[in-house]
């Protein structure tokens, strides 16, 4: 029941992040995020792991999403704190996404080519999403700018779970290895 709630938790908070982005109203996500997450990091079996997720995610959402305004292939709703920098809107989608790491998606912990296929196709539609709600401007060709970040997301989410994994001290063995 808990991935269940963390997964419409997630939906929820991704799209008043992008509507609200889209309409002036960038704090929106940040009202849902806020509660998921305390209610998250309450109810998880391995709340460091959750911390570790958020730290690590915020730090690649950073850079990840502002590396695209400052090729010029993309520009944001809600620009804030500066144009070049990924605004604090999308950051906190970061977190909303750290926060499903071990929990909905964790079915895609340790499984790298799963989750190398999830995350081009997830990432890339995303922010397809994100576009055509407004919260997203595309400079580039959208092919290639959605097939660009297709690929970076094809190699983030499994990069990502391969470092939670190298910097948790234990596995909590609740995810299974697999053969």
């Amino acid at each position: 029941m808990n991935n269940i709630i963390n997964i419409v938790a997630f939906q929820a908070v991704w799209l008043s992040s992008v509507v609200g982005a889209a309409n002036g109203m960038a704090w929106l996500g940040a009202v849902l995020l806020m509660p998921f997450a305390v209610w998250q990091l309450r109810v998880s079996k391995d709340p460091a792991y959750d911390r570790r997720a958020i730290v690590l995610l915020c730090i690649a959402g950073v850079l990840v999403d502002s590396a695209y305004p400052l090729a010029g292939m993309l520009g944001y709703a809600s620009p804030w704190p500066l144009a070049q920098l990924a605004p604090a809107w999308l950051v906190l989608m970061w977190v909303n996404l750290a926060l499903t790491l071990n929990h909905s998606l964790a079915w895609l912990r340790g499984r790298y080519l799963l989750a190398a296929v999830f995350g081009g196709v997830g990432g890339g539609l995303s922010y397809y999403a994100g576009y055509r709600l407004g919260a997203v401007d595309v400079y580039w060709s959208s092919g290639v700018a959605f097939g660009l970040i297709g690929v970076v997301w094809a190699v983030a989410l499994p990069a990502l779970y391969g470092l939670l994994d190298r910097l948790s001290p234990v596995s909590t063995g609740s995810v299974p290895t697999p053969r």
